[in-house]
């Protein structure tokens, strides 16, 4: 009998505990969990594999802000993370069997804004206060309402963005050297060379080794009204011949190689990229953006012609490319002058071990950095007092 009630519970047992999770199966799922941050804020995105409720709210003492996703599972997602700006940490954990909670452990005082956006929830923390040294966008608002009288030479504003980061290595070479790593050292090489310049203010769309999407980035640009935005790539090529270094802005074009490179960035298909020219004809069609583009080009010039300046002497069989138009994504959204520069090719072996070399980066970040001084010298002192 005892034998007979054992297995009856065990089976008992077994069915509550399929009926429990029942609703687990068919839950949503979190798929990842991505972060990035500024002066302005800090922006979380949460990714899901369908719908789902959830709930929010804020606890005191410490301060925190979490989110319940009703009936979610958690996927292949780490559990924890590090964060920068007013979140300092995010973690996620089941909160009871049927939910889903994501705890974000708060540095300080911000205001807070969730959204939800398909297969996506979005949360904003906004300072209400600007760090160290820094200003955050309301900031810079209150400080042109109160400039009746601004510097005669206010500083040149320069937005350096590297290229991929995080769960995103972009290009990764024949010995293994990944594309996200050399353009966070050119854009902090270049970032150190142009602060040297006391008429420049340099900001970098990230510092450290972490995944920004690409409308994150000219977002961050636009945020700080940035007098020109560049963003650093690595090139690849399925032809281990190719090498050299170009520079792109913002166009359409015919050139099958140029979408091929804009295809690869914007990381969608050949096929895709030339389905975006209809996407996008109204938007580079506009007036204000016409004279962006007129501006980009003079840019692209600078920049390339000083990259080759730069770097031939040392280097004479690194390839011209010259300066190219193709639909960046990355280049969409930016408001100011703009353009991408791809130096040299991550899968041609002699560029592999060139971008290993501190001597090339070297030469690389002076070039692009005396390209962007050559541009801004012929723009008039005062476009700058106008922003």
């Amino acid at each position: 009998m005892k034998r007979a009630l054992g297995g009856f519970f065990l089976i008992l047992a077994a069915v509550l505990f399929q009926f429990l999770l029942a609703p687990l199966a068919r839950a949503s799922e979190v798929r990842e969990i991505t972060f990035s941050s500024d002066d302005a804020g800090t922006r979380v995105v949460i990714e899901l594999s369908g719908p789902v409720v959830f709930s929010s709210n804020r606890l005191k003492d410490p301060e925190r802000f979490y989110i319940d996703l009703k009936e979610t599972a958690l996927g292949q997602v780490k559990k924890e993370y590090e964060a920068y700006g007013p979140v300092k940490k995010i973690r996620i954990a089941p909160f009871d069997w049927k939910t889903l909670r994501v705890v974000f452990d708060l540095a300080q005082e911000c205001k807070i804004q969730v959204s939800r956006e398909e297969g996506k929830i979005v949360v904003l923390f906004e300072r209400t206060t600007p760090p160290d040294g820094a200003v955050t966008v309301s900031h810079i608002a209150k400080a042109k309402l109160r400039a009746s009288n601004p510097p005669a030479r206010p500083k040149w504003r320069v937005v350096l963005d590297a290229g991929h980061g995080g769960h995103d290595p972009g290009a990764i070479g024949k010995n293994g050297l990944m594309e996200k790593n050399m353009t966070l050292k050119i854009a902090l090489e270049l970032a150190r060379k142009l602060r040297k310049n006391p008429d420049f203010e340099v900001h970098l769309t990230r510092d450290k080794d972490v995944y920004l999407t690409l409308e994150e980035r000219t977002l961050i640009a636009n945020r700080y009204s940035a007098d020109l935005f560049l963003s650093v790539h690595v090139n690849a090529s399925p032809r281990p011949a190719a090498r050299g270094i170009e520079t792109y802005f913002l166009n359409f074009t015919d050139d099958e190689e140029a979408n091929r490179v804009a295809a690869r960035e914007n990381q969608i298909t050949l096929k895709r990229m030339n389905e975006a020219r209809n996407e996008l004809g109204f938007i580079l069609a506009s007036l204000e953006l016409q004279e962006k583009r007129d501006d980009s080009l003079k840019l692209a010039h600078q920049v390339q012609n000083s990259l080759v300046t730069s770097i031939v002497p040392s280097w004479p069989d690194v390839p011209d490319l010259g300066v190219k138009q193709a639909l960046f994504y990355v280049l969409v959204g930016a408001k100011m002058p703009s353009v991408l520069v791809e130096v040299s090719f991550i899968s041609n072996e002699k560029d592999e071990k060139l971008l290993q070399e501190p001597g090339y980066i070297g030469e690389v970040s002076k070039g692009i950095a005396e390209g962007i001084e050559n541009y801004l010298k012929d723009i008039p002192a005062q476009h700058v007092a106008k922003r």
